[in-house]
C-alpha cells in the first residue's frame, strides 16, 4: 500500500548502483508502479531493479506523469556497422522480437545462426550494446564475430580486460561484478544461452542493467524458468527445432543409438548403487510429491542416509559412464569414422581423460588452459587432429562446419545438453551428412533418458542392441 511517505513534488529517476532510485514520487504515479517498486528506508527514497526501468517509463508515460529522466550515462556514438544478411527464418525471428517492443527470447538450434540475428539486432537498432556470454571462449568468439561487421571498437569485460565501448562484450561472471557501474551504458543487452539465468543464481547481472531493449538466446529453455526470465528478458518470442531447419539452415544427419550390454560385474555393481539410491528416492517422492531433483539434494544432504543416497547414485552413474562395450564401441566408430573430424562427447572429465590416454585422443576439459584449448581448436579446424574428447566444455561455443561426426557416451544428460551436443555436428557445409551415435548402457536409466530426450529434440532416430556393428 502506498502511505504518506510520498512527497508531492517533480518525479525524478536516478540510476543507483543497479537499481533505479525514485523520487517525489505522487500518490497516483506510485500505485501505477507500486509491484515494480520498494522503500528504502536508509534513504527515504523509492527503489526499483534496474531491469524495470523500461516498465517504469512505459507506464509513466502512458499516464502522461511528468517525470525527469536521469537513469541513462552519456553515450558514446555507436560506429557504422556493414549489412548483415538473414535467412528468412532469421529475418522473421528478428521481426518477432521487434515486434515484441524489443524484448524477447530466440530460440534456435545449435548452429541455426543465432550470433548473426543478435548482431543485425544491433546493427539495425544501432544502439549501445552489451553482448553477454557464459565463457572465456565464447566471449574471444563474440569478439571476433563482431569485428567482421562493426567497424568501431570492441569493448571487452572479462578474461583479464576491462575496456567499455558502446559495443562490449562480457562474461557473465564480470557482468555480475560490474554491473552496478556499468548497468546504464548500454541501451541493448544480448544474452547468449540464456537458459543460464532465470534461477536466482547470477540473476543480479540482468536486473542491474536499465537497457530497455533485451534480447536472450537459447537452444532450448527449461519450462521452470520462463516466467522469470519473462522479467528479466521478455517472452519467448521465437522457436524453431533441429528438423524444422534441417537440410536447409543445418546439415542433414542420421542418428543411431545403441544399447551395449554390461559385463556381470559391472551390472552387479550398478544394481547395489542404484537401488540403494532408488529406495531413498523412491520415499522422497512420495512424503514431496512434484519435488525437484535440486529439492532432493537438498533434504537429502541433511542426513546420514541421505548423504549415502547420493554417494549411491554418483558411484551408479560412475559404473555405466565408460563400460567394456561401449569402449569396444567407440573404437570400432574411431576406426570406421578415421578420416572424418569426430567429436567423443563423455559424462564427466574423468571419463575423457580415461579415453585421451587410452587412446590417445586430443582433450579438451576445465582444467585444459585457455591457450591449449584454443590451439587444439585450431588444429581441429585444419584437420590437424581428426578427434576431439569432451565433457561439457565443447557443448556450447564450439563453432566449426567441418566436424561430421558425433560419438555421445551415455544418454544421462539434459534434454538441452543433447540437443547442444547434436548441434556441434549440424554445421551447413556443401554435400555434409552428419552422423551421430549414442552409446548408452543397457538396461539402466540411461536408456530411459535417452527416450526422454529423443522425444523432444523430434529427432530421426533408429536403436541398435548389442555389442556388434
Amino acid at each position: 500500500m502506498i502511505d504518506n511517505r510520498l512527497i508531492a513534488m517533480s518525479i525524478s529517476l536516478e540510476y543507483d548502483r543497479g537499481t533505479i532510485a525514485l523520487n517525489g514520487l505522487t500518490s497516483a504515479a506510485a500505485i501505477l508502479i507500486d509491484d515494480l517498486i520498494k522503500w528504502d528506508e536508509r534513504i527515504n527514497m523509492w527503489r526499483s531493479p534496474a531491469s524495470s526501468y523500461a516498465h517504469i517509463l512505459s507506464r509513466l508515460r502512458n499516464a502522461k506523469e511528468i517525470f525527469k529522466d536521469h537513469v541513462r550515462s552519456p553515450q558514446l556514438p555507436v560506429a557504422p556497422w556493414l549489412s548483415i544478411d538473414l535467412r528468412a527464418y532469421q529475418e522473421s525471428a528478428l521481426l518477432a522480437w521487434r515486434a515484441a517492443a524489443g524484448r524477447g527470447i530466440i530460440c534456435l538450434p545449435t548452429g541455426a545462426g543465432k550470433t548473426r540475428i543478435a548482431l543485425a539486432a544491433a546493427q539495425r537498432s544501432k544502439k549501445s550494446t552489451l553482448f553477454l556470454v557464459p565463457t572465456r571462449v565464447l566471449l574471444h568468439q563474440w569478439i571476433d564475430s563482431i569485428r567482421e561487421h562493426y567497424t568501431g571498437e570492441v569493448g571487452v569485460l572479462g578474461d583479464g580486460q576491462h575496456d567499455i565501448k558502446p559495443i562490449t562484450v562480457a562474461t557473465f561472471e564480470s557482468a555480475f561484478r560490474n554491473g552496478w557501474t556499468l548497468g546504464n551504458r548500454f541501451d541493448l543487452l544480448v544474452i547468449d544461452e540464456v537458459h543460464h539465468f532465470g534461477d536466482g543464481e547470477r540473476d543480479e547481472a540482468l536486473e542491474a542493467c536499465s537497457a530497455p531493449f533485451r534480447l536472450g538466446l537459447s537452444a532450448t529453455l527449461d519450462d521452470g524458468r520462463l516466467e522469470r526470465l519473462e522479467q528479466l528478458v521478455g517472452p519467448k518470442i521465437f522457436e524453431q527445432r533441429i528438423n524444422d531447419l534441417v537440410g536447409t539452415a543445418l546439415a542433414e544427419f542420421e542418428l543411431s543409438c545403441h544399447q551395449l550390454p554390461l559385463t556381470h560385474a559391472e551390472k552387479y555393481a550398478y544394481k547395489i548403487d542404484y537401488d540403494l539410491f532408488r529406495r531413498f528416492f523412491d520415499d522422497f517422492k512420495v512424503q514431496h510429491p512434484g519435488g525437484q531433483w535440486e529439492d532432493f539434494l537438498r533434504l537429502a544432504g541433511r542426513t546420514p542416509s541421505g548423504r549415502a543416497a547420493i554417494a549411491a547414485h554418483r558411484r551408479a552413474k560412475k559404473h555405466i559412464a565408460l563400460t567394456e562395450s561401449k569402449m569396444s564401441m567407440l573404437c570400432q566408430l574411431l576406426n570406421r569414422h578415421v578420416q572424418q573430424r569426430k567429436l567423443v562427447f563423455t559424462a564427466d572429465s574423468t571419463t575423457a581423460l580415461v579415453i585421451a590416454r587410452q587412446l590417445l585422443i586430443a582433450p579438451i576439459t576445465a582444467e585444459i588452459g585457455p591457450s591449449e584449448r584454443k590451439s587444439l581448436i585450431e588444429d581441429f579446424r585444419l584437420g590437424t587432429i581428426k578427434t576431439i574428447v569432451s565433457c561439457k566444455v565443447l557443448n556450447e561455443g564450439f563453432d566449426v562446419a567441418d566436424a561430421e561426426v558425433a560419438i555421445i557416451l551415455g544418454g544421462s544428460g539434459s534434454s538441452r545438453e543433447h540437443i547442444q551436443r547434436i548441434g556441434r555436428v549440424l554445421r551447413p557445409k556443401e554435400g555434409k551428412k552428419a552422423i551421430i551415435y549414442e552409446l548408452l548402457a543397457a538396461g539402466t536409466t540411461e536408456v530411459m533418458k535417452s527416450r526422454q530426450n529423443g522425444n523432444k529434440l523430434n529427432d530421426r532416430r533408429f536403436e541398435k542392441y548389442g555389442a556388434e556393428y
